[in-house]
């Protein structure tokens, strides 16, 4: 919504009209109708309750986790794991996956992904981060996921 409405305004500034032609395989989107209508507020208005209703910051806190492994099967081995041991630990909290993200593998590594949502009355984010570390660190311990790597991402949007 930013971009669009960025090049809009610089296509204008001229003595004579400017014109933004956008290429879309989906031209009824909302956003469409957001900004031909320049309805800055009506845009956030509804993000703000498409993010409420799915529970999406500022209503809560993300933490990604990604899995990497050179190894398919025990990339999702591993990934299924954690979000196990996740799911036991984090109770009252949203852990989604374990998926494989659109590019899956990066430099000879799969990858897996794990969204947590955290409500921001759930406590506080440095012991959750402490509570996911401490589950890499047991996964790790596991022979068969030893050379798997973790991360944690905080608020990856």
């Amino acid at each position: 919504f930013q971009l669009i409405m960025q090049v809009s305004g610089r296509a204008g500034r001229r003595a004579k009209r400017g014109k933004v032609i956008v290429q879309t395989a989906n031209p009824q989107h909302p956003l469409f109708s957001f900004v031909t209508n320049h309805d800055v507020r009506g845009f956030v208005d509804e993000q703000m309750r498409d993010r409420r209703t799915h529970f999406y910051p500022p209503f809560s806190r993300l933490i990604e986790v990604t899995i990497k492994h050179t190894d398919r099967k025990v990339c999702h081995e591993s990934a299924a794991k954690f979000t196990e041991d996740a799911r036991l630990k984090l109770k009252g909290m949203k852990v989604m996956g374990p998926a494989e993200p659109m590019i899956s593998k990066i430099r000879n590594e799969y990858r897996m992904t794990i969204l947590i949502k955290i409500g921001r009355d759930q406590g506080k984010l440095g012991e959750i981060k402490s509570t996911l570390l401490a589950i890499a660190d047991q996964l790790n311990q596991l022979k068969e996921f030893r050379s798997t790597r973790i991360v944690l991402d905080v608020d990856p949007v």
